[in-house]
């Protein structure tokens, strides 16, 4: 249950090219603690419905099949396969070596007790309706594996777009076959990638909106004057923090 205490949540501005504008909404752990998760998914529905209102928009969610941490997690996700009918995709980052199976001088060069790296980060979309779409961030937003990317475009039109640049990134065969690619940001690509590198990566991403393990908290990233849509959910901007300010 929401407590009656108006809290406030902050938005740390990103150093990224405009058009594009980022935030990071920071959390205090992952999984989300109840009370600050309440607050999170109040702002992020209201973020999201007014986004989509203002620009036509529609909403495509996936969970992050590596930070889907824990059996809760699996076990609710599981427990709404039916309602949600999973489709498994592949996420990508950008700015990291494109996925690829171990080499065999891995294995080799590998110290006692090391880690071989990521070998990929699949994706789970969700496939029904808008409503499933909204119901699934509410539910999973806890457990820190969502992303969620507002988009113009039709479902096909928008996985489409994105696989052109993922396709020429992917060199691997293993890695080439997956019926859709999405990209995998952190507020350190942002920040790093120009205008035209964003866009190139992301074709047809309106917002994009990810729980991310490397930020410690929730990533907004748009091309659009998102910030509008804070200022009207009550936001007010510090210029001595950089931060916008939302009583939740």
């Amino acid at each position: 249950m929401l407590s009656d205490t108006i809290l406030e949540l902050n938005l740390r501005v990103l150093d990224v090219q405009e058009p594009w504008r980022a935030f990071v909404i920071p959390v205090s752990a992952f999984p989300v603690p109840n009370d600050e998760c309440d607050r999170l998914k109040k702002f992020l529905t209201g973020f999201s419905v007014a986004a989509c209102s203002a620009w036509k928009l529609s909403s495509e969610v996936f969970m992050e099949l590596e930070q889907m941490k824990g059996l809760p997690c699996r076990h609710l996700f599981a427990d709404r396969a039916r309602d949600w009918m999973p489709e498994v995709g592949l996420g990508v980052w950008p700015d990291r070596e494109p996925p690829a199976i171990w080499t065999r001088e891995e294995f080799e060069d590998l110290p006692p007790g090391g880690k071989l790296r990521e070998l990929m980060c699949e994706v789970f979309r969700i496939s029904t309706s808008q409503e499933q779409r909204a119901r699934a961030r509410a539910q999973m937003l806890e457990f820190g594996c969502l992303v969620e990317i507002l988009t113009i475009d039709s479902t096909e039109r928008f996985l489409s777009s994105l696989k052109e640049p993922y396709l020429k990134f992917i060199k691997a065969r293993s890695h080439r076959c997956f019926p859709y690619y999405i990209p995998l940001l952190e507020g350190a690509t942002l920040e790093k990638f120009g205008a035209d590198e964003l866009s190139r990566w992301c074709p047809g991403v309106s917002v994009y909106v990810r729980q991310s393990f490397q930020d410690r908290g929730i990533l907004i990233a748009s091309p659009l004057a998102i910030e509008d849509i804070i200022r009207e959910m009550g936001g007010t901007f510090s210029a001595e923090s950089q931060t916008y300010k939302v009583l939740i």
